[in-house]
């Protein structure tokens, strides 16, 4: 990647971290082409990575085969994460969305039918964007049920606002590419 690394305070690189750390079970991302109940789902199943992000409790608890989490806890982790407002489906959308709010709580079914874990090991390169995004690489390794782990690179871009980091999109492995609608800061040419 030729261009200069992004320029980040400690406390930046944290947030950064954090926020890759939650979403990165996430698999894949992006705010231009997405489903909001898929994505909603997939934060349901993976809710306590996002424990990062928020002083809130996911108050887990299961049912039979439903199980339940805070609605608070997800709303607040959605925001943060993805700068989105998950839909409340009523109960009587269970069955045909895989998940609905009943009272203070999302109610859902389903989940991974296969243990995985990513654990992320290293920002490697931030890339500043004319929009003032940052295209990050990182190391992570996967572990899929009782497969070796695998290492790997990955990719994330992220936007600040006045709350802070958010994603705009994440891929898990693969090819380390600029998105398409990513334009980088050209550094300038030195007198």
């Amino acid at each position: 990647i030729p261009y200069p690394n992004a320029e980040l305070d400690p406390d930046d690189t944290e947030e950064l971290m954090n926020l890759i750390k939650s979403c990165a079970d996430i698999m894949d991302y992006d705010s231009n082409d997405y489903d909001l109940d898929t994505l909603t789902r997939h934060v349901l199943y993976t809710r306590e990575n996002f424990r990062l992000l928020t002083d809130l409790s996911p108050m887990y608890s299961k049912g039979g085969n439903i199980n339940m989490c805070s609605t608070e806890f997800i709303d607040d982790v959605m925001y943060k994460a993805f700068r989105l407002k998950p839909e409340r489906p009523p109960v009587n959308m269970l069955t045909h969305l895989g998940y609905c709010v009943n009272g203070n709580s999302y109610n859902y079914t389903g989940g991974y039918n296969v243990y995985f874990a990513t654990d992320i090991k290293n920002i490697i390169r931030t890339v500043k964007g004319e929009d003032n995004s940052i295209f990050i690489v990182f190391s992570d390794t996967y572990t899929e049920g009782d497969k070796k782990p695998i290492f790997e690179y990955s990719t994330a871009l992220a936007k600040r606002d006045s709350s802070g980091f958010y994603i705009t999109q994440l891929h898990m492995g693969g090819s380390i590419e600029f998105p398409s609608d990513f334009k980088p800061v050209v550094p300038r040419e030195k007198e």
